[in-house]
C-alpha cells in the first residue's frame, strides 16, 4: 500500500497557482493556531478567538476552492505535487508527526462546518503537544468523529503468530526437558540465547527514508540551543498577544535576549530574530498602534546604546584581536562570519554614528572596520556635523573611521574640515584626509598642495600623482618652491625626478628656463654630487615637457661634461623619438 501511495503522490495533478497560495496561507494559519493552543488553555480568550478564526478560514477555503486534499511526504505537506509547508523544526513538526503515525494524506470534504474544522485543528494541536505521546494522530482523529475529515493511512503488516501465546498454543514439555532445565550448570555465567525470528524482528525494521529522517532529527537535536528555543517561544507569544501592557513587557524581554545573542557573536540567530521582529508589523493584522510603536522602537534601538555594546562584544568574540594584515584577507570561516555581520548591520534602521564608529575603531580587523563604516555612511548623511566633530577626536582610530565615511558621502563644502587635518600628528589620519580630498576634488584643489611636502614619502607621492593626473597647474608654484627648499635635496633621487617630471608635464615650455638653469655648465668645488642629481632631475623635467624647445635643450645636454648627464639626455631623446 505504501508503494501505491508513493506512486499516487508522484502522479498527483498540478494544482492552480491561486489554490496553492490559498492552501499555503491556510496551512500557515493552521500552524500559528496550533502554537496558540499550545500556549493558552481552552478558557483563555486568545485560545477561543484563534479557533474561531481558523474555523472560518477552513470553510472559506472550501467555498472558494472546493475539497482540500493534502498529502504528507516526510517533512512536507503538499497540495497535488506542490509543497505548501515544510517543517523547520523536525522535533515538533506537523508533517513529521503525521507521517511517523502512518498518515499519508488528509482530506477536508464539502460540507465541512466551522465547528468541525475547529475540532480538527484541536486534534492537530493535541497530537503535536508535548503530552501527546499516549495517542497517535490516527487514534485521535478516530475518537474525534469528524465525518468530513478523512485520513489515508498505511497499515502495518499483521504479525505472524502471537508475541504472547496462550497455554493452548505451547507445545507439550517432556519429563526429560524439565529435568534438563533443573540441572543447568550453575557455574555457567552466560545467559541462554533467545533467537527471534524474522517475523518478530520485522516489527523494528526502518525503511531507508525513515532511517534518513531519523538521522536528520538527531543532527538537528544536537544543534538546538535551549535559549534560542526560548526566543522562538517568546516570538510566538508576541505574534498572538493582544494586550498592550503584556506586549510591552514581552517585547522588552525579547530585546534583551536578542542583545545576549548578539554579544555572543551569534549573528545568524540574531539576523533571524531581527527579521522576525521587522516583519511582525505586517504579519499581524490586529496589532495596535502602541504595539507597532514598541516593535519599531526596539528595531531603531538596535543601532544605539546597549545594542552597540553587545555588537562590540560579539565582534571580538567572533573575530578576536588578530590583524588581517595579509592584504585585508580573512580565512574562510571568518569570511563567512563577515558576511553574516554585513547582513546584520544592513538591517539596522538607524544608528548612532559616533558610537558605531567607536565600535569600528575598536577592532583591528580592517574588513570588519570597513563594514561598520560603510553602514554609517549609508544612514548618516544627514548627521554631518557629528562626523565633523569626530574628525577632531583624540582617538586617531575613530578619526580614521570618520574619514572613511566622509570619503564616501563627502561634498565640496567638507573641504575646509578636511584641510584642517593636513598637519595631524598621525600619518594614517593625514592619509585618510588626503584620500577624501582627492575623492571629492579629483586632485585639482589647493587642499592637496600641503601634502606635496608631507614628511611621509608615500603621502607625497600620492599627492603628486593626484595633481598630475588632474593636470592641476595650481600645483606649479608649490612644486618650484619645494624644489628650492633645503629638504628637497635629502629626498631619494627617483622621487625628486618625479617632482621635476610633474612640473614639466604641468608647466610645459613655461618651465624651460627653470630646467635649463639646472643644466648650466659650471665648476663647483663643493656640492658637485647634489648639482649632478639636480641636473639629472632637470633632464627628467625636459623629457616630460617633450616640445621642440625641450628637445633642443636635451641635445645641448648631450655635450655636458658629466658623463651621467650626457647619457640621461641621450636616453630621454631616444624615448621622445620612439613611436611608442
Amino acid at each position: 500500500m505504501a508503494n501505491e501511495f508513493a506512486k499516487e503522490l508522484t502522479e498527483a495533478p498540478t494544482v492552480g497557482d491561486q489554490s496553492i497560495q490559498d492552501a499555503r496561507g491556510l496551512v500557515t494559519a493552521l500552524l500559528r493556531t496550533m502554537k496558540t493552543l499550545h500556549l493558552y488553555n481552552a478558557k483563555n480568550p486568545v485560545h477561543k478567538k484563534a479557533l474561531k478564526d481558523i474555523g472560518e478560514r477552513f470553510r472559506t477555503y472550501i467555498v472558494d476552492n472546493g475539497p482540500l486534499h493534502l498529502t504528507i511526504a516526510g517533512d512536507s505537506i503538499c497540495l497535488g505535487n506542490q509543497p505548501v509547508h515544510t517543517d523547520d523544526n523536525p522535533r515538533d513538526g506537523l508533517a513529521f508527526r503525521l507521517y511517523s503515525d502512518g498518515v499519508r494524506a488528509i482530506s477536508f470534504a464539502d460540507g465541512l462546518s466551522d465547528e468541525e474544522a475547529r475540532r480538527a485543528v484541536t486534534v492537530f494541536a493535541a497530537g503535536t503537544s508535548m503530552s501527546s505521546a499516549d495517542d497517535d494522530m490516527v487514534t485521535l482523529f478516530w475518537n474525534a468523529d469528524l465525518p468530513h475529515v478523512t485520513l489515508d493511512v498505511i497499515e502495518d503488516d499483521a504479525p505472524v503468530g502471537e508475541l504472547n501465546p496462550t497455554q493452548e498454543d505451547l507445545p507439550p514439555v517432556t519429563t526429560e526437558q524439565l529435568v534438563a532445565a533443573v540441572e543447568l550448570d550453575t557455574e555457567t555465567t552466560t545467559a541462554p540465547t533467545v533467537e527471534l525470528g524474522a517475523d518478530v524482528l520485522g516489527v523494528f525494521h526502518l525503511t531507508a527514508e525513515e532511517h534518513g529522517y531519523l538521522e536528520k532529527l538527531i543532527r538537528w537535536e544536537e544543534t538546538v540551543d535551549p535559549v534560542e528555543d526560548l526566543v522562538g517561544i517568546l516570538l510566538d507569544v508576541l505574534s498572538i498577544e493582544d494586550d498592550d501592557d503584556e506586549f510591552d513587557e514581552m517585547i522588552e524581554a525579547y530585546a534583551g535576549l536578542l542583545r545576549d545573542f548578539l554579544s555572543q557573536g551569534s549573528f545568524e540567530t540574531t539576523i533571524r530574530q531581527v527579521r522576525a521582529l521587522r516583519e511582525m508589523n505586517t504579519s499581524r493584522e490586529n496589532m495596535s498602534d502602541r504595539m507597532k510603536a514598541a516593535v519599531l522602537q526596539v528595531w531603531k534601538n538596535l543601532g544605539t546604546g546597549e545594542n552597540l555594546e553587545a555588537l562590540n562584544s560579539g565582534i571580538h568574540a567572533v573575530f578576536g584581536e588578530q590583524d588581517d594584515t595579509d592584504m585585508g584577507r580573512l580565512d574562510q570561516v571568518r569570511e563567512q562570519d563577515l558576511t553574516l555581520l554585513k547582513t546584520y548591520v544592513g538591517l539596522l534602521h538607524a544608528v548612532d554614528p559616533i558610537a558605531l564608529l567607536g565600535v569600528a575603531a575598536n577592532t583591528r580587523i580592517i574588513a570588519v572596520r570597513d563594514c561598520l563604516c560603510d553602514q554609517v555612511a549609508q544612514v548618516s548623511d544627514s548627521r554631518r556635523s557629528e562626523l565633523f566633530t569626530a574628525l577632531h577626536n583624540s582617538d586617531a582610530g575613530l578619526v580614521q573611521c570618520a574619514l572613511r565615511v566622509v570619503h564616501q558621502i563627502g561634498q565640496s563644502s567638507d573641504l575646509p574640515e578636511l584641510s584642517a587635518l593636513a598637519n595631524h600628528a598621525d600619518a594614517r589620519v593625514r592619509r585618510g584626509a588626503l584620500e577624501a580630498i582627492i575623492h571629492i576634488t579629483n586632485g585639482a584643489h589647493e587642499a592637496v598642495l600641503p601634502y606635496l611636502s608631507d614628511q611621509e614619502a608615500p603621502l607625497r607621492r600620492r599627492a603628486l600623482g593626484a595633481v598630475t593626473s588632474a593636470n592641476y597647474r595650481g600645483a606649479l608654484p608649490p612644486l618650484q618652491a619645494l624644489i628650492a627648499s633645503d629638504d628637497f635635496s635629502e629626498w631619494e633621487l627617483n622621487e625628486r625626478r618625479a617632482v621635476f617630471a610633474a612640473a614639466g608635464q604641468l608647466g610645459g615650455d613655461d618651465m624651460m628656463s627653470f630646467f635649463d638653469s639646472h643644466l648650466k655648465r659650471r665648476r663647483i668645488l663643493f656640492g658637485g654630487k647634489k648639482n649632478e642629481d639636480m641636473s639629472l632631475c632637470a633632464v627628467a623635467g625636459l623629457r616630460a615637457v617633450g616640445t621642440e624647445a625641450a628637445r633642443k635643450s636635451l641635445a645641448a645636454a648631450e655635450r655636458h661634461r658629466n658623463q651621467r648627464i650626457r647619457a640621461a639626455a641621450t636616453a630621454a631623446l631616444r624615448e621622445l623619438e620612439s613611436p611608442t
